[in-house]
């Protein structure tokens, strides 16, 4: 079984070439046998090239037989070098691209995955900031498992107890004790999507829990301690990320300790008819 079948029957030809000067019958036919059984004939066309002299009285291949056989073109190392990247990015990452930058943001995303130190991504929406978070997930080998919130989506004065959890009676309506996201995605990855999202003062709560691995449930007197990896998203640009704009600067040069700015579409014209492709 070959993976490639274009290098499969490259391989075959020039074995078929090399037999034929060396009038190997038998090793021949034998090649010619393999070409046919690998495409149905698709790649054979031209008659074999010998470049020293065959023995005269040596059995050679009929004409007809012959003729039918052409040697594959070679395609470039560096589109075989593409093609397999863009696959591992399908493969690890669920991205379609053939586009070298994101690839090489998918590569140092791996190393990233491998580490312990938080990661911010930024990129406008749309861009597969959620598929990135998630694949590193799934690369960095955590035995916890993946818990994403989208912080645009919870409550400003709700995103505390959300992330943290609650006691019972610690505020109107909570009638139990709940686990925060924080304590689920323990030995695991904690994916706040939108974190810009988050009000001045819970950025400052969640700096100290990222310093320190502490948090305390709301309504709760004693601290807490998990070990998580945490991975944050933003659709505000790397500058405005560091003016400070809605955006404690102490907080994203924490998490922008892995950094990683995902292209939007109209920067990767090349990966428009593969996905059009993919969706039809």
């Amino acid at each position: 079984a070959h993976a490639d079948r274009g290098a499969a029957c490259e391989a075959y030809l020039a074995a078929r070439d090399h037999f034929s000067n060396l009038g190997a019958r038998a090793k021949l036919r034998e090649a010619e046998a393999r070409l046919l059984a690998l495409d149905g004939g698709a790649a054979l066309a031209a008659p074999a090239t010998t470049t020293t002299a065959v023995d005269p009285s040596a059995p050679v291949l009929a004409p007809a037989t012959v003729s039918l056989i052409r040697r594959a073109p070679r395609r470039p190392a560096k589109h075989s070098v593409l093609d397999n990247r863009s696959e591992h990015a399908w493969q690890q990452w669920y991205q379609i691209t053939r586009h070298e930058p994101l690839l090489n943001l998918l590569d140092r995303a791996t190393k990233l995955a491998r580490s312990d130190v938080p990661v911010l991504i930024t990129g406008e929406t749309g861009t597969g900031k959620e598929l990135i978070a998630a694949g590193m997930h799934r690369a960095s080998g955590l035995s916890g498992q993946y818990v994403p919130v989208n912080c645009a989506a919870v409550p400003r004065e709700m995103i505390e107890s959300e992330l943290f959890g609650h006691v019972r009676g610690a505020f109107s309506g909570a009638v139990i004790e709940r686990t925060g996201l924080v304590e689920m995605a323990a030995k695991g990855t904690l994916f706040l999507d939108e974190v810009g999202e988050m009000s001045g003062a819970m950025q400052s709560k969640f700096l100290r829990f990222l310093e320190s691995g502490e948090y305390r449930r709301v309504g709760e007197s004693t601290n807490r301690q998990v070990k998580t990896r945490l991975i944050a998203a933003t659709n505000v640009s790397r500058d405005e990320l560091s003016k400070g704009e809605g955006f404690r600067g102490d907080l994203y040069w924490r998490l922008g300790q892995g950094f990683l700015e995902v292209p939007a579409l109209r920067h990767r014209p090349g990966d428009v008819a593969l996905l059009v492709e993919h969706f039809l």
